[in-house]
């Protein structure tokens, strides 16, 4: 989920627009099996519906939540300027299948996915050693993506996205003091039936933002406006690679098979950077750890197989710290329990900065009422 470390996602914030030689990828996650069509030259990415138990296409009635816990883990942090004080929060993600979409030109696409994702954070940008700087309890980042099913000639994607962020990042600053930059916009991008091509669009609500900044922090702490852009075209996004929106990329991953010591590559749109980039996902490992959640109601402790996966941009000087995903893997011949689930996820939060952790804690595949 983040943002220009560019994942968060996320959004997940990473290096953040602020700092935009670093780019990598916090709400992004992808490794698959490739295929090259001989035709066109593109390599294409095959995906398979992991996230039912069962070896089915689509079910319309298909719903999940999933639940993390967020923490903050220094272990890995290299600054010797910030301290991150009580960082923690939640990540709810929402997947439901039959959904419909009502495009710009009064188009109604049916049998679609929706995904809703909601990243609440909290915590206090300190000096090392020192004094606090600035505590925040609201940064929020809040995605909706319409997709396509996997199947008919379909495979995942995107239709319509958009994303409202509120986020507190370091900025540039000095190599002596904490400084903290507040951004406050909206991302919205629209694809073509074939998703060949899409318009971005990103709005700047930094003007809706009440802070306090105490008058000792004052030239620490600033608001930072971002750059209106307005449908701003894209085009031959799948001439070379499958393409996601990076709002899609955790669940997208699911459909993927991995194994140790692979590398693919996809293509997506960066949200902060205003631009498309190729993405590189490596697994490292397909082995069995220990995990602890609860689904539909009952108590899961035990250790599952799961494939590690680390995400990253793989282009120019688009590069930073990666994305970590592991996922749940499918045992051949066997029911697939655990959906591929997304059982943790690590995310740099800045550069240097240290990550946060995301730990699945309830799963839920009961729709409500």
């Amino acid at each position: 989920m983040v943002y220009c470390y560019l994942f968060n996602p996320t959004i997940r914030f990473m290096e953040h627009f602020f700092m935009k030689k670093k780019l990598t990828v916090l709400s992004i996650l992808i490794a698959a099996v490739l295929v090259v069509s001989a035709c066109t030259g593109m390599v294409s990415t095959a995906l398979t519906a992991n996230w039912h138990t069962s070896d089915i296409e689509y079910d319309p009635a298909f719903y999940e939540e999933l639940t993390y816990d967020v923490a903050y883990n220094g272990d890995e942090a290299t600054t010797t300027v910030y301290d991150m004080k009580d960082f923690k929060g939640t990540y709810v993600m929402k997947i439901s299948a039959g959904e419909s979409y009502l495009t710009e030109d009064g188009k109604t696409v049916n049998n679609l996915y929706k995904m809703e994702t909601d990243l609440s954070l909290s915590g206090t940008f300190a000096q090392k050693g020192g004094k606090d700087v600035f505590a925040f309890s609201d940064l929020s980042v809040v995605s909706t993506v319409y997709f396509h099913r996997i199947g008919e000639g379909y495979n995942l994607q995107p239709v319509h996205s958009e994303t409202k962020y509120l986020v507190y990042a370091p900025g540039q600053g000095s190599l002596n003091a904490v400084d903290v930059r507040i951004a406050k916009y909206d991302v919205v991008i629209d694809y073509n039936d074939s998703c060949s091509a899409a318009k971005y669009s990103k709005k700047d609500r930094s003007g809706e933002l009440d802070v306090s900044i105490p008058d000792e922090w004052k030239n620490n702490v600033r608001i930072e406006k971002a750059n209106d852009v307005e449908n701003q075209s894209f085009s031959k996004l799948q001439n070379s690679y499958s393409f996601f929106d990076n709002a899609q990329l955790y669940f997208a991953a699911r459909g993927m098979a991995f194994a140790q010591n692979s590398s693919f590559t996809v293509n997506t749109i960066v949200p902060n950077a205003n631009k498309t980039a190729k993405l590189q996902f490596s697994c490292s490992s397909v082995s069995s750890r220990k995990y602890a959640f609860t689904m539909d109601g009952k108590e899961v402790n035990e250790d599952i197989s799961s494939a590690e996966v680390s995400m990253g941009l793989s282009e120019g000087n688009s590069s930073g710290s990666s994305v970590k995903l592991y996922l749940a893997t499918k045992a051949e011949g066997l029911s697939n329990t655990y959906r591929n689930l997304p059982l943790q996820i690590e995310e740099p939060y800045s550069f240097g900065l240290g990550k946060m952790v995301y730990s699945l804690k309830n799963v839920s595949t009961v729709r409500p009422a």
